[in-house]
């Protein structure tokens, strides 16, 4: 227990450093500006495709695989494997947000198009 209290603090204490790097205007920020310009000058159509790719994993077609691993456990009544799989599921949806609201960030307008 001591050493999962340990390591939870550690990535406090990285989240936290990289929350303020992020700051309006901060090394992080700026990076992303960075990216995204290299991004935009660089950029191909097999690299976009692949981008969207990755953004599907975060979309409601998940979830709905989420929701069938969910029934799974139900019907072979793995009550604790389910209560974690539901935890997890819920927390990172409300994490989601309460990042969205902490850290505000316009989209990019070359985002648009999507």
């Amino acid at each position: 227990m001591a050493i999962a209290l340990g390591v939870m603090a550690i990535e406090l204490g990285g989240f936290s450093a990289l929350a303020d790097a992020y700051g309006e205007g901060g090394a992080l920020a700026r990076l992303d500006a960075a990216v995204l310009e290299w991004l935009q000058h660089h950029g191909s159509e097999r690299g976009e495709s692949l981008w969207v790719a990755v953004s599907w994993l975060g979309s409601p077609v998940l979830f709905v695989v989420d929701l069938g691993v969910a029934a799974w456990l139900a019907m072979h009544r793995e009550r604790r494997l389910l209560a974690f799989w539901l935890s997890a599921i819920l927390g990172g949806l409300v994490l989601d947000e309460v990042l969205k609201l902490a850290f505000p960030r316009t989209r990019p307008t070359v985002a648009a198009a999507f």
